[in-house]
């Protein structure tokens, strides 16, 4: 589900810089980032890139294709080619966005999941901002902000920073403002064994509003939940 931010200055996509790298644990996390992909091949290229240059290396890039009909298939084929950390797996046939994610978790590997629309960017340092959070408060889900793509411009979305000041090891009950981050998933690191063990999924029969369904469901269900206040999204609107 598309979620339209609240903007402020805005900026060219040439003058975007990743948030700075930080510290993380000694640890080597393996974070699995999922996108769901149909007939997107107009931005894919784009998100791709963003995906495979994160400056967090270990990860796996799980792209499901959900019986594209354009070109996005074979650019996942090139990709998927000279980049081993990116898998595909095809539908047969179209079933929609929630089952997408569903099919992308059920093979991910990873210590972590992140979930990527496949029209949208992720900053350089996203993952490893995030990753960071997480190891170092042992964080079951880590939230973060997100700035929207408008054209050539990227604008700051304020929706979370208005709100929100950085927190960790909270519940959701610690923070109403919790309940204003309910909707767009990309804008979470979840730790995986958290989402098995709490067995969370999308509603493959809703269409509309499947995000704020599990994150719903995901945040009321966690005992540690931080919040990073760095631009970890780039959101493309459509007109």
């Amino acid at each position: 589900m598309k979620k339209h931010w609240c903007s402020g200055p805005s900026r060219t996509m040439g003058e975007f810089i990743g948030p700075r790298l930080g510290r993380y644990a000694s640890m080597n996390p393996k974070v699995s980032l999922i996108i769901p992909v149909y007939n997107t091949s107009k931005h894919l290229v784009a998100c791709l890139e963003s995906v495979v240059s994160q400056s967090y290396k270990n990860i796996e890039v799980i792209c499901v294709n959900d019986a594209s009909t354009d070109q996005s298939a074979a650019i996942l084929e090139r990709y998927a080619g000279v980049d081993s950390r990116i898998r595909i797996v095809t539908h047969s046939r179209n079933k929609g966005l929630p089952a997408s994610r569903n099919t992308g978790m059920l093979h991910a590997s990873g210590d972590y999941i992140r979930h990527v629309d496949s029209d949208d960017v992720l900053p350089l340092n996203s993952t490893q901002n995030l990753l960071e959070i997480a190891t170092r408060y042992d964080s079951e889900i880590v939230v973060g902000n997100a700035d929207r793509i408008s054209g050539a411009e990227i604008f700051e979305g304020d929706w979370l920073k208005r709100y929100m000041t950085p927190k960790y090891r909270i519940k959701l009950q610690d923070d109403v403002a919790l309940w204003r981050t309910f909707g767009d998933v990309w804008l979470y690191l979840f730790n995986k064994k958290y989402v098995d063990k709490n067995q969370l999924r999308f509603h493959e029969e809703i269409q509309f509003g499947e995000d704020q369904i599990f994150v719903s469901s995901a945040l009321a269900k966690a005992s540690n939940i931080s919040y990073c206040n760095d631009t970890v999204y780039l959101y493309r609107e459509h007109s």
